[in-house]
């Protein structure tokens, strides 16, 4: 079934001609040390661009439960541009259950109909992972997809594996 749940939220907002400008829109969840803090400016006029910034600390999904299957402890995105030309660049601490927690990186850039990863940098499981890909609608081959990681602590993984690994991988 559906469950309730409550959000605080605190919005500083402000309208001129078509420009918004989010001062700060702050949700938090009572009880829970989760919060997420937007601002920036959208132009709500053809050609609807947008320059925001979200941070966030101690998210988890799902939102309730002390075993959070996905968890964000901290992190920062930067998106600006318009649907037709748009670039994100983001940092984080993320884990999931049963899988160790990393620093990751992200910038990309796109529009309406392809998502270019100009780059994937990640510290994790005591080693590294970087990549960088392609996702075209329009293309023949839409999926274009390089990944490569080193000194991956292998213990982190499988306890029964000792060592280190890596791997590239290109799709």
């Amino acid at each position: 079934g559906r469950v309730a749940r409550t959000f605080g939220v605190d919005l500083d907002a402000g309208l001129q001609d078509a420009l918004i400008r989010i001062h700060h829109l702050n949700v938090t969840m009572p009880g829970k040390p989760a919060r997420l803090t937007l601002h920036g400016e959208m132009n709500a006029q053809a050609p609807y661009s947008a320059q925001l910034t979200l941070a966030w600390q101690s998210l988890q999904w799902p939102l309730a439960g002390n075993r959070p299957a996905l968890y964000a402890s901290s992190g920062r995105m930067q998106l600006a541009g318009t649907i037709d030309k748009w670039r994100l660049n983001a940092v984080t601490l993320f884990g999931a259950r049963g899988i160790p927690t990393g620093r990751w990186a992200i910038s990309a850039h796109g529009n309406r109909h392809s998502v270019t990863l100009d780059a994937l940098a990640g510290l994790w499981a005591d080693g590294t992972v970087s990549g960088q890909g392609c996702i075209d609608l329009l293309a023949k081959q839409p999926f274009r997809i390089s990944l490569r990681t080193r000194n991956l602590q292998a213990a982190y993984l499988n306890p029964y594996i000792k060592g280190h690994a890596g791997f590239a991988l290109m799709v």
